[in-house]
């Protein structure tokens, strides 16, 4: 009795250290109690495809506001993904966009008609996609380098090819190797430091001066190839201009 008398009170009056973690995407501190998971890239992407893609999906810690922040984005580009399907494999994926599109109102005013009425096309809030491309860069800067891009970076996606672009695309394709999220069919992605290779295949590590880009590929059906710089750097504005 004594015994137990002694555990209970030690357990009752010796403070147990909280577990602190890190938003992948804020960079702020919180209690577990705060934290969810985030998956890289949303897991409606994996919809329609065998449970084996679904393995070693990357997850990433995230703070409740952090993690629904992104869901009107997460399903803004599932529906481009699932418009934009090509593969009788993932058409599970193509009838949930249909009809996700299909309940938000207005969604005619998306259709692009042209002068003979026949439609040509759909539009998607650009603003949303780029949200959802910087959501998984952070994602995967997070997996790769264990800590969230300091706020100090502004991060830009680009989805319209551009001779600077395609450089960069070069750079990081030709220098470095594909890495997954579950399945390469669903995710694939380089990130990297833009500065000079020495070795092939190699995986640089950022410092605070390098420019961060990642090439970021969904479905096989949409690239995009991020860039973050950090505004503390004078050519900011310069860089952006320029495309990178």
């Amino acid at each position: 009795m004594l015994i137990i008398s002694i555990l209970n009170f030690f357990s009752k009056n010796i403070l147990i250290p909280k577990i602190m973690k890190i938003c992948y995407s804020c960079g702020k501190e919180f209690d577990n109690k705060e934290m969810n998971k985030e998956h890289i890239p949303a897991k409606a992407l994996f919809v329609g495809y065998p449970d084996d893609y679904k393995v070693n999906r990357i997850t990433v810690p995230s703070c409740i506001k952090c993690n629904s922040d992104y869901s009107v984005d997460d399903e803004e580009f599932r529906n481009l993904i699932g418009i934009i399907n090509s593969d009788i494999s993932r058409d599970i994926l193509s009838e949930k966009s249909a009809k996700s599109m299909i309940k938000i109102k207005n969604q005619v005013d998306r259709l692009v008609i042209n002068q003979l009425g026949t439609i040509e096309g759909v539009e998607f809030e650009e603003s949303a996609i780029n949200n959802f491309h910087t959501k998984n860069f952070k994602g995967v800067f997070y997996k790769e380098y264990g800590y969230a891009i300091p706020e100090t970076y502004k991060i830009v996606p680009f989805t319209e090819p551009t001779e600077q672009t395609k450089l960069l695309l070069h750079y990081l394709t030709d220098n470095f190797e594909w890495k997954v999220s579950g399945n390469r069919n669903v995710f694939g992605y380089i990130i990297q430091p833009s500065r000079e290779v020495k070795n092939k295949k190699v995986d640089l590590k950022p410092a605070s001066n390098d420019k961060i880009i990642a090439c970021l590929d969904y479905n096989l059906s949409h690239t995009a190839l991020v860039v973050a710089i950090n505004t503390n750097q004078t050519r900011i504005t310069k860089d952006l201009q320029e495309g990178f």
